[in-house]
């Protein structure tokens, strides 16, 4: 399938655009008013995960937390004098993963409510943050250099039929990906 060049030139420059408000925040600021949360390390596994915390003053934005760090734990560094009004018993002891989006929604000083979401796959590329081929649906699919509608069309479909794709490899059972199409696609997985 022939990458559709003008596409590709729009999805670099959209990219491009999101990423300037990430490259400048923080810059000039004094190391005591970096929030606390920006970095924790795990003894088992070095390797943070990437997530994104929102609704919080001076505080939102995308950190790297320990791999293993619960939703609870990462609100706790967040809103360390605050009491969380209303947190879905499900997500209390969650473990946050790689593109999770922690959205806290201030009631008042003293309160506020927690939900979690995803962030978006175009967001997800920008960051270089792997993708999992389990979890995009169709327009997600179509952001991918070479990935047409049709394509997409398929790849969701089979995963519909076939269940999840057990590895990036098992995408190659898709008709219309093979060798070629996988290398091109192997840096976002």
């Amino acid at each position: 399938m022939k990458p559709r060049t003008g596409h590709a030139v729009y999805l670099t420059l959209a990219l491009a655009v999101m990423t300037l408000p990430l490259l400048f925040k923080g810059h000039g600021t004094s190391p005591l008013e970096i929030p606390a949360v920006a970095f924790v390390r795990s003894r088992s596994d070095d390797r943070p995960v990437s997530i994104m915390i929102t609704g919080v003053p001076e505080k939102s934005g995308v950190y790297r937390v320990a791999r293993g760090s619960t939703c609870q734990s990462v609100i706790n560094m967040a809103l360390p004098n605050s009491s969380v009004n209303y947190l879905p018993p499900a997500t209390v002891g969650r473990i946050l993963c790689d593109g999770d989006v922690v959205i806290v929604r201030n009631k008042n000083r003293a309160t506020s409510d927690v939900s979690l979401g995803k962030l978006a796959v175009s967001q997800l590329m920008l960051m270089r943050i792997p993708l999992d081929p389990n979890r995009m649906d169709i327009k997600d699919w179509e952001l991918l250099p070479g990935i047409g509608p049709e394509l997409a069309r398929r790849i969701v479909c089979d995963r519909q039929d076939n269940g999840d794709f057990s590895s990036f490899e098992a995408l190659e059972r898709v008709p219309g990906i093979g060798p070629k199409t996988l290398m091109s696609l192997k840096e976002f997985f």
